[in-house]
């Protein structure tokens, strides 16, 4: 029992003084998945790729799900909010909710649902800045109308549009995390 508890200690002492030498990472700990690390530490740049990163966090895709994503990255805001069928919201009152619960989010807040709208439509048409466009693997499991989010690296907003053009939603995201959101490039 001291042997084991001596060696658990020498090698946490090790780890710790080689990661404070930047030596260490999760790579010397014993057997990390690393096809699944590498899969999502690289940005998926084709058609192919992006199905390789998906598929590497379980996620199944059929053709039909492959267009209504591509459609979604690339489709332009019509300006409108999204109704929301599942809780039996109009457009109207699912922008309200919307507005109400992410609307202090922002500095400086969001002070009317038509402000959210329009701050919501002008980050989905890539004028609030640069976008990276992700597939949220959560969204998409839990049947919401919209896979595909539009990422504001800088203001860390975020927003998602369906394959008509309605918004969804808008609000700040602080960290992507890379086993829920895959980059969607142009396909």
């Amino acid at each position: 029992m001291k042997k084991q508890l001596f060696s658990a200690l020498a090698l946490s002492t090790l780890l710790l003084s080689l990661s404070g030498c930047g030596l260490a990472g999760t790579g010397i700990v014993a057997s990390s998945n690393t096809q699944t690390s590498k899969a999502l530490a690289a940005e998926p740049t084709t058609k192919a790729e992006f199905i390789k990163a998906v598929s590497a966090l379980g996620v199944k895709l059929t053709d039909e799900q492959l267009d209504i994503i591509s459609k979604s990255r690339n489709m332009a805001p019509n300006g409108q909010f999204a109704s929301r069928p599942a809780a039996n919201l109009t457009a109207e009152q699912n922008l309200e909710t919307h507005f109400l619960k992410h609307g202090h989010e922002f500095n400086p807040k969001v002070t009317s649902a038509a402000q959210y709208l329009q701050q919501a439509t002008d980050l989905a048409a890539g004028k609030r800045g640069d976008l990276k466009f992700y597939f949220d693997t959560t969204s998409f499991a839990k049947g919401y109308q919209s896979n595909v989010v539009r990422w504001n690296s800088q203001t860390k907003e975020m927003t998602a549009v369906r394959p008509d053009g309605a918004v969804t939603t808008y609000y700040l995201n602080f960290s992507l995390k890379a086993n829920r959101f895959v980059i969607v490039p142009k396909f």
